[in-house]
């Protein structure tokens, strides 16, 4: 009977694993390929793989689900009220502004809401013990891809001397979004190292995989990344000593050897990076790629067209092409490597403004800003200055720019209770659950990403997909205690 029940756990995970797997691969090649182009081929795509998770889930986990109560009645569905309110009351308000204003990027409403919640219903059907199934199937997937996308790259995408890597993408920041949720999966596994206790063998292969990680995010060039990982790292890390104190784990010990181990793996990969694919001399390169300085060149145009419209004649209808000779100029004297921590202390030694920090961004901020309003808008860019931008850079404002304001309202109150009840799961579980590290990191880095950029859409950003498995899994987990039985009282107060 063990070997049966093993054989069903082992198969439930790997059949998970294929959509997850296959959701991951499709938001890959829509960073390659820009999701404007198929907006409805890659949403069909992605519904049909959503379609596989949820019976998956629901019928090849069926021996793993929640036993029925001792009357022989199915549970209830018991998830947390106060997120699932916030969140289905997000998701309706984006459908009728999906009515009111039909957008380009049609109904990503109804897929969080139906497909989503949906899966958040069966989810919450497993007992508390194979809860995890899913989430360990999901971070499996997330380790596996990495692998592979960086085999890809060793052999395939050779690093251009001046120029920012662009990974397996077509934007180097878009990269470093990617690589923070791989990062937040592998602090993840080495937390649950620590907390078993096991030897430092076991940690190895997990620090050269951070090693190579932390290579990839030096090398995009992307400080939002760059400062993300590091701040989560440290404020892991913190909480760690603190738990080492009772449970008596050497945390110092296991992070010295993670440290040396991934310092050499980050060298030794970023020499195979730069020597590698051009030995094989066999360079794939993606329609849209493009050449990225330590200027963000697409946004620098904004703050670039501000600058100028006061030189000419007021008028900020300045063409980008008149732009495009001075971005020249400034890509010609960049430092020869555009790396993540030379572009974070050039912004502050050099005493930059706001605007040039940001690379042009609170320009783009303000003038979206000043356009939102209770409706919503058909398209998610706008011209800023004279130029098109394809978005607002930032969560908030682009979903009140494109789904109105109390959308965002509601966006902003469910990012706020998932990242408090993310500590709390990291505090209540993390001597009893693989990945509880998980939902705070990755919620932490996801809400300091969406400063700067825009990551919501699911098929689109890996970052954006396990944000929404983590309020899942926030969601299926801190649901309404039981209450108390008190016919034992009434009775002993009858016979009083």
């Amino acid at each position: 009977m063990n070997t049966s029940k093993n054989t069903s756990k082992k198969l439930s995970l790997y059949m998970l694993l294929l959509p997850f797997l296959g959701i991951i691969f499709l938001e890959m090649v829509v960073r390659i390929n820009a999701i404007k182009k198929n907006y409805v081929l890659y949403s069909s795509v992605f519904v049909i793989l959503m379609l596989a998770l949820i019976l998956i889930t629901a019928s090849h986990c069926r021996p793993f689900m929640a036993k029925t109560t001792k009357n022989n009645k199915t549970r209830t569905i018991r998830l947390n009220p106060l997120l699932l309110s916030l969140w289905t009351g997000m998701c309706v308000l984006m459908l009728i502004s999906d009515l009111l204003v039909f957008k380009k990027y049609c109904f990503l409403s109804l897929i969080l809401l139906i497909l989503f919640t949906g899966f958040y219903i069966i989810w919450q059907r497993f007992d508390t013990k194979n809860k995890d199934v899913i989430f360990k199937a999901f971070l499996l997937s997330i380790e596996i891809s990495f692998i592979a996308a960086s085999i890809f790259c060793f052999l395939f995408r050779p690093v251009t001397q001046g120029i920012r890597y662009s990974g397996l993408s077509s934007n180097p920041n878009v990269y470093g979004l990617y690589i923070i949720t791989v990062w937040a999966c592998l602090i993840s596994k080495l937390d649950n190292i620590m907390e078993r206790k096991l030897s430092l063998k076991k940690s190895v292969v997990i620090s050269i995989e951070l090693g190579v990680a932390a290579m990839f995010m030096y090398m995009t060039g992307a400080r939002t990344s760059f400062f993300t990982i590091g701040l989560i790292t440290i404020v892991w890390f913190a909480l760690r000593l603190v738990f080492s104190r009772k449970s008596g784990i050497p945390v110092l010990r296991y992070a010295v050897s993670a440290i040396i181990v991934a310092t050499v793996a980050f060298f030794a990969s970023m020499l195979l990076l730069t020597n590698l694919p051009d030995i094989i001399n066999r360079p794939v390169v993606f329609e849209r790629d493009r050449q990225f300085t330590a200027i963000d060149s697409r946004t620098k145009v904004c703050l670039a067209a501000s600058e100028a419209s006061k030189t000419y004649n007021g008028n900020p209808d300045v063409t980008t092409n008149a732009l495009e000779s001075d971005i020249e100029k400034s890509m010609s004297t960049m430092d020869d490597e555009p790396s993540a921590i030379k572009r974070l202390i050039n912004s502050i030694t050099n005493g930059e403004g706001l605007d040039s920090i940001l690379n042009g961004r609170w320009s783009i901020y303000k003038s979206y800003i000043k356009k939102l309003n209770f409706k919503g808008h058909h398209l998610y860019g706008k011209k800023v200055n004279g130029s098109y931008v394809v978005h607002a850079h930032n969560n908030v404002i682009q979903i009140a720019y494109s789904y109105g304001i109390l959308s965002a309202v509601l966006y902003i109150l469910l990012c706020v209770l998932t990242f408090i009840y993310s500590i709390a799961y990291y505090v209540k579980f993390h001597t009893k659950r693989e990945s509880a590290a998980f939902p705070m990191l990755l919620i932490t880095s996801f809400l300091i990403s969406t400063l700067t950029e825009f990551t919501f859409i699911p098929m689109q950003s890996l970052l954006a997909f396990a944000y929404l498995m983590c309020v899942g899994k926030l969601m299926i987990t801190f649901t309404p205690s039981k209450k108390p039985k008190t016919t034992k009282k009434l009775k002993t107060s009858k016979k009083a």
